[in-house]
């Protein structure tokens, strides 16, 4: 579930107010006014005296004062200098490599007693063991800056004053797929084109590239991963029915035929329902010949007015999508999740269990992820073969806090804090990580607090920047548009080019090919075409049919009446596909 990309508000100018407030006029009430003497652009009145133009509403910004107007020495203290902020293109990040540690060393037993109880928090002001208490004290202040600003103010404040927010979401759905495709590009595409630590292919070339995408509509890491890699991968989507739902009709960028949605035994996609992960677990071993290649996870839910506790509401979430990805990832497979803070000794008890889980993880934050967010992202490479022991606890954990959710009791840790403590490669990274992504993100706090309090303040790098990271992520500098609809004729003109211009095809007697020797003799190029019969023999010539699939689920027959009509059927193959099929069922490949 991914946030909304918002559009730039930009004010209203008085000529656009004027042409808005004519429009709204009637015909016969402005020729009435005409033979009254009005004249465009004067004003009423014998002597044209009347204002030009109308009387533009005041409304109430945050809870200032009504009509408050700044005064230009507030507007001088909203002053923003530039070398505050440092634009990082491409982003560095580190790997934390998992030396010589193999998960399935935990038992069940030793992994429980490190679980603690105690009273649900509702504050993460103490939660410094994993960062610099003045980093900590800086986010949650700038945080409580934004009370005084109403989300108009702050979301025009942002889009002047991001040097990223132009990218939008390209040419995509929303700008999750864009996130996908800085990620992928960050890692060195080990998520579209997986490698092992020789750099030889972790796909076989005759195999697809499974993947899963879990709490995830409307699925714009799905429609990345389907534009870069087309029919070469198969997609297994799980999140929330409803408003978040997956949007497959609107992946403009890409099929989404190769993409199949599921939601779990209890059919609603709640990923904190054990039930449903291990059925999605059994559902892609049945699709595929041994767990997905790589996971993805972006799940998130408003936290509106509990900004400063993001982190301690979706603690569960958190938990839930690294032990599905567990449990549905091959050896060697590959998962990236999207998560916020990381203070509590929860969260950091979570990320050290991947950490045991997989060859390297990175918490990494991209530029298209906005600087002022608590959002980052985890990053694991090359899962373990056996995380059992580890994925059984988890399981474990899970359960009691859907016990536990009405009540006061929560879970507060749910590792060793003093082993934590003993990595001493591990402790490292995670507080060097909180404290840098924490000064960026204050950094981008105040940003937006200034240029809300200056509204005559702009970015002006963001154009720059954007052609930049276009260029750096692969995609197409262009707008999103949706796919132009051809007629049926033109469609398969092109592609079947000459094929259709000398239709006489269509009454060929089948020639039956029963021994190698015939198959050879007529396929003489590689680029030749073959009908391939696949049906029972039949002698009915009305039996003789052509398929075209314009788009998912438009499915249409080409009848003995030389006309289209569409087939009511649930069959579903790629647009832009076609059969053919003379007196028996034969596909044109």
């Amino acid at each position: 579930m991914e946030e909304q990309s918002d559009d730039e508000n930009s004010e209203p100018t008085p000529k656009k107010i004027k042409r808005e407030w004519v429009k709204s006029y009637s015909n016969k009430a402005m020729e009435m006014m005409k033979k009254m003497g009005y004249e465009n652009d004067k004003g009423l009145g014998k002597s044209n005296q009347g204002r030009l133009d109308p009387i533009i509403a005041v409304q109430q910004d945050g809870r200032r004062g009504f009509g408050l107007k700044l005064d230009a020495a507030h507007l001088a203290a909203g002053q923003w200098d530039p070398n505050c902020e440092e634009l990082e293109m491409p982003e560095t990040f580190e790997w934390l490599t998992n030396v010589g540690s193999n998960a399935s060393h935990y038992a069940m037993d030793q992994l429980m007693r490190s679980v603690v109880f105690g009273k649900r928090k509702s504050t993460l002001d103490d939660e410094t063991r994993y960062c610099n208490p003045a980093v900590l004290h800086d986010i949650l202040t700038a945080k409580s800056a934004f009370d005084d600003l109403n989300d108009n103010e702050k979301r025009r404040a942002r889009s002047r004053c991001n040097p990223f927010e132009t990218i939008r979401s390209s040419i995509f759905l929303n700008r999750a797929a864009v996130k996908m495709a800085n990620i992928d590009s960050m890692c060195d595409y080990m998520f579209t084109n997986p490698r092992d630590l020789e750099g030889r292919p972790l796909v076989d070339p005759k195999d697809l590239l499974y993947f899963t995408d879990m709490c995830a509509g409307p699925g714009g890491f799905s429609e990345y991963v389907l534009f870069r890699k087309l029919w070469e991968a198969k997609g297994f989507g799980f999140t929330l029915r409803g408003a978040n739902d997956f949007k497959l009709e609107k992946f403009f960028a890409a099929s989404p035929e190769s993409f199949d949605t599921y939601y779990g035994i209890k059919d609603d996609g709640n990923i904190f329902d054990d039930q449903n992960q291990d059925s999605l677990n059994e559902y892609i071993r049945r699709h595929t010949p041994d767990g997905v290649h790589f996971a993805m996870a972006d799940g998130g839910f408003s936290v509106e007015g509990e900004e400063n506790i993001q982190e301690i509401l979706s603690k569960q979430l958190y938990l839930c999508q690294f032990l599905t990805a567990l449990k549905i990832l091959r050896k060697n497979g590959n998962f990236v999740c999207k998560v916020f803070d990381l203070f509590t000794p929860f969260s950091v008890g979570l990320i050290y269990l991947m950490y045991k889980c997989f060859h390297q993880i990175a918490i990494i934050k991209p530029n298209s992820s906005r600087p002022a967010n608590s959002e980052r992202y985890l990053v694991c490479k090359y899962k373990q073969e056996d995380t059992s022991a580890i994925t059984n606890f988890m399981n474990k954990i899970n359960i009691m806090l859907n016990e536990e959710r009405d009540s006061d009791n929560d879970i507060l840790e749910i590792f060793d804090a003093n082993e934590i403590a003993a990595d001493a490669d591990f402790i490292h990274y995670i507080i060097d990580s909180n404290n840098a992504i924490g000064k960026k993100q204050i950094v981008g706090l105040r940003k937006i607090a200034t240029f809300a309090k200056n509204t005559e303040l702009k970015e002006t790098r963001q154009s720059e920047v954007r052609q930049e990271c276009l260029k750096r992520w692969v995609l197409p500098d262009k707008l999103r548009q949706a796919p132009e609809i051809k007629p049926t004729d033109r469609l398969l003109e092109e592609l079947l080019v000459d094929w259709w211009q000398d239709r006489s095809w269509l009454n060929f007697a089948p020639n039956e090919m029963n021994n190698v020797a015939a198959l050879s003799n007529t396929v003489q190029n590689v680029r030749d075409w073959i009908f391939m019969p696949i049906g029972r023999e039949e002698t009915n010539i009305n039996s003789c049919s052509l398929f075209m699939c314009k788009s998912r689920g438009n499915l249409l027959r080409y009848t003995e009446h030389k006309k289209w009509e569409l087939v009511e059927t649930s069959f579903e193959v790629q647009a832009r596909s076609h059969i053919f099929r003379p007196d028996r069922l034969r596909v044109l490949w």
